[in-house]
């Protein structure tokens, strides 16, 4: 019920260069659904804030791979924004 609509992307599996946002605020729409609204803001405004300061993967202008972009957005969060 909740996925990313471009899949998976298998041929980029282990090459640390997929874009893992889209996936990331599918886990926001989840929670959403869930009654978890609140959550679903701080992760998208965490993901604003990684686009904005270009902590994400090169087809977004950033230098980061697929795990550290999601490091990035796990941090972010624990940290409290």
């Amino acid at each position: 019920m909740f996925e990313p609509v471009h899949g998976s992307a298998p041929k980029y599996a282990g090459k640390n260069i997929a874009n893992p946002l889209a996936a990331i605020l599918t886990l926001g729409l989840m929670l959403d659904y869930l009654g978890y609204a609140e959550q679903n803001s701080v992760l998208e405004k965490v993901v604003e804030e990684a686009i904005h300061s270009r902590n994400v993967t090169k087809d977004l202008g950033g230098t980061l791979g697929t795990k550290e972009t999601g490091d990035f957005i796990c941090e972010k969060i624990k940290s409290g924004l």
